[in-house]
């Protein structure tokens, strides 16, 4: 694959829908792609690692690769929800397996020095060890509340979006991180005034 068709196969990501939101019934028309999914993703990164950095040391160009390749490989596997996974891979050993042949079959004719990079950063990304893994973590938890908030805005029922903002909220609280913990409890109270109003 050459470069031009690396960001082709990226660009894909526009076309497939994050499935978690069709399946608990959000209208197919205002689920949010992948692409959009990684973008917001990637922004939330962006402020908690510029966040984290002011009390620990951060590599911010590595946080930021983490967020643009961490839903890469759905551009062929597509967004499988939750639920399926669990069925096909119990233990997500099948899930990373698929996701790391996808990502090197991408990355196969890229340049050397690019192929090497990328997968070092998707194997730091899988590891979950290093504070740059889960400030992506949080921002991709975060991204999914965000999102879920957005959707209760637009007239959607709790109910539909509990279960990925429960998800969302257990997740950030498990990471630690201190700045998303602090974002989350913003957007709560926000989304608390909503269900008030």
């Amino acid at each position: 694959m050459s470069l031009a068709e690396l960001i082709l196969k990226f660009g894909q990501l526009k076309r497939i829908p994050r499935t978690g939101w069709l399946v608990r019934g959000v209208c197919k028309a205002e689920v949010e792609s992948v692409a959009e999914h990684v973008s917001r993703t990637v922004f939330t990164a962006m402020i908690l690692a510029d966040q984290t950095a002011k009390m620990q040391k951060v590599n911010i160009a590595l946080t930021l690769r983490m967020a643009v390749l961490h839903d890469l490989p759905e551009a062929t596997l597509k967004d499988l929800d939750r639920e399926a996974w669990r069925h096909l891979s119990p233990n997500n050993k099948l899930k990373h397996r698929a996701e790391r042949a996808v990502l090197s079959e991408f990355l196969a004719t890229v340049p050397e020095d690019l192929r090497k990079l990328y997968q070092k950063v998707w194997r730091k990304y899988r590891k979950r060890k290093p504070v740059e893994s889960q400030i992506v973590e949080a921002a991709d938890k975060l991204e999914m509340a965000f999102q879920a908030y957005e959707y209760m805005v637009a007239g959607y029922p709790m109910a539909t979006v509990r279960e990925i903002w429960e998800e969302a909220k257990r997740m950030i609280y498990s990471n630690g991180l201190p700045v998303a913990v602090r974002i989350w409890e913003e957007l709560e109270a926000m989304q608390q005034k909503l269900g008030s109003n």
